[in-house]
């Protein structure tokens, strides 16, 4: 599909998508298009130039280039040539895709150690604790015990400052149940430790 650039002025978003884009969302797609230029072209409609994929992409932009950080008026942009029915769908079925594509856990977390020295991650959606709480989620692990019934994880440190977290398991069973359900207030400093770390400062 050849790829065309198109005034930003001249597109229209998408009143009906179903798709949100929060405060968040818009602030790390910002961060993303700082960092990375834009690397994916929007999807518009040819009869009407209504953006089908990427009004987040798009809202973000706006805001860039109001605030003086995107000096480009055009956008990249592939223009398809459908009509209102097949356009829906494709809007639909774009989000849906990348909605329920799921993490692998245990790379994330590698992934995100070996980078948070060197970026800021929080600024690109990834808070803190973003990790720990995806580490084991799409294993389809069940321990099938209520929170009640599992060891709370031990906090060290004081006055509500916590340097690490402990968690104490049986099993892997019981150790994806925990990390499922760990929630942390948010004033505390989190830092991403995998098992083999904890191993190796024992």
């Amino acid at each position: 599909m050849e790829v065309v650039k198109i005034l930003m002025s001249g597109l229209h978003s998408d009143t009906e998508n179903a798709r949100k884009h929060g405060r968040q969302n818009i602030s790390s797609i910002k961060a993303n298009l700082m960092e990375f230029g834009q690397y994916q072209p929007l999807v518009i409609q040819k009869s009407t130039m209504k953006i089908l994929v990427g009004n987040g992409r798009y809202a973000a932009l706006v805001e860039l280039a109001a605030e003086g950080k995107w000096r480009d008026d055009k956008v990249d942009c592939v223009v398809l040539d459908v009509d209102e029915q097949k356009a829906r769908l494709l809007s639909l079925a774009d989000n849906r895709a990348s909605e329920i594509a799921t993490w692998n856990g245990p790379v994330l977390a590698s992934m995100l150690q070996q980078l948070e020295s060197d970026f800021n991650i929080e600024k690109f959606g990834f808070d803190p604790g973003f990790a720990v709480s995806m580490f084991d989620k799409g294993t389809g692990v069940d321990d099938g015990k209520k929170p009640s019934e599992l060891p709370p994880p031990e906090v060290t440190g004081n006055d509500n400052r916590a340097d690490y977290i402990v968690l104490t398991y049986e099993d892997e069973e019981q150790r994806a149940a925990l990390l499922r359900r760990l929630e942390l207030p948010s004033s505390y400093k989190k830092k991403i430790v995998l098992p083999t770390d904890c191993e190796q400062e024992r």
